[in-house]
């Protein structure tokens, strides 16, 4: 989706929650906050115009967001896939329809993200496929599978990612099917 359409594609058809309108707010972080995300679309503005009813849950919202999903050390490009990959098996199309413009600017490619929530994606790298691996059981956790299957997982993950990757991945899971979840229940796709 080229960067221009980002910020005005497909915005929020039914909501539960107001969006409060950009030109009330008196508060310049928040005004950074959403012209940051018309600019890097993920998350689009209506998600924080969405959560500015309670400006400081959204301003603590993207310095988290901007801590594990822009910075860290994993690969943006992973993270992106991930980000994806749970939007699609959640059934969000507001998050999925979104695009990262830093990793597609970094070069992943449009049938990479496409291609990322078969159930047949074998990613080349094992990164990726270690983390796209990890993010689908999350994403699918059912109190009923065997927890014990994590034990593949995370033997996986310790093979290509150190400790604090790992922790990093978690920490972007939780904020993607969170987030997910609570996009949906807005009523914002």
């Amino acid at each position: 989706m080229p960067e221009n359409q980002t910020s005005s594609f497909h915005e929020p058809r039914s909501r539960r929650m107001p969006l409060v309108d950009v030109a009330s707010l008196k508060d310049p972080e928040l005004d950074l906050i959403i012209e940051t995300s018309s600019r890097l679309s993920t998350p689009r503005p209506a998600w924080y115009q969405t959560l500015a009813s309670n400006p400081q849950v959204a301003k603590a919202f993207a310095r988290y967001w901007d801590t594990v999903f822009r910075g860290g050390r994993v690969e943006h490009g992973i993270k992106e896939l991930m980000r994806i990959c749970v939007a699609r098996l959640l059934g969000c199309s507001f998050c999925y329809e979104q695009r990262s413009t830093q990793a597609t600017q970094g070069g992943l490619a449009e049938e990479a993200i496409q291609s990322c929530t078969l159930a047949d994606f074998d990613s080349p790298d094992p990164r990726t496929r270690a983390a796209l691996r990890f993010a689908r059981e999350l994403a699918l956790d059912d109190a009923s599978k065997d927890p014990a299957r994590f034990d593949a997982i995370y033997a996986n993950l310790h093979e290509v990612f150190d400790n604090e990757e790992i922790v990093e991945l978690a920490g972007i899971c939780v904020l993607f099917i969170g987030g997910t979840h609570l996009a949906r229940s807005l009523g914002m796709d």
